[in-house]
């Protein structure tokens, strides 16, 4: 018996935010104008590869639907990787505080605690229907 029901719109939505963090970061917003340099995508490499791993994971997560066990232990993983992006986030501003990035520091940080957040209430659902299942499993 499977049950997949809002864990995967709750992973689809941090998916989709933790990629606008990997791609979007690089955009550069000085005033009223934001534009995309090639030359800042290099050193916010680091960012970009680790929150695509992550949005990888996510998705991946969403197809585990019939091992809910390992699809609970990816949901952990990604969860770890999320934390994992915020903090290389956070030590890149720390060390490039005279970069024109960090203009724009706040969307990329609620944007990762919102995928954060997003794929624990994931967790929770997937701990939910473990239990619902175990207790239907103890009925036969």
């Amino acid at each position: 018996m499977v049950i997949q029901r809002i864990q995967s719109v709750y992973l689809l939505l941090a998916c989709l935010l933790s990629v606008a963090v990997g791609l979007f970061v690089p955009i550069v917003c000085d005033g009223a104008a934001c534009h995309s340099a090639l030359s800042l995508w290099q050193p916010m490499l680091p960012l970009i590869v680790i929150s695509l791993v992550t949005a990888a994971l996510q998705l991946v997560d969403i197809f585990l639907f019939s091992n809910l066990k390992l699809q609970m232990k990816v949901a952990k993983m990604s969860a770890i990787m999320v934390w994992a992006t915020a903090f290389v986030w956070g030590f890149m501003m720390a060390f490039r505080l005279d970069s024109p990035l960090t203009a724009c520091w706040a969307w990329p940080a609620v944007c990762l605690a919102a995928s954060f957040v997003l794929t624990l209430l994931a967790w929770a659902a997937m701990k939910k229907d473990y239990k619902k299942l175990k207790s239907y499993d103890r009925l036969w």
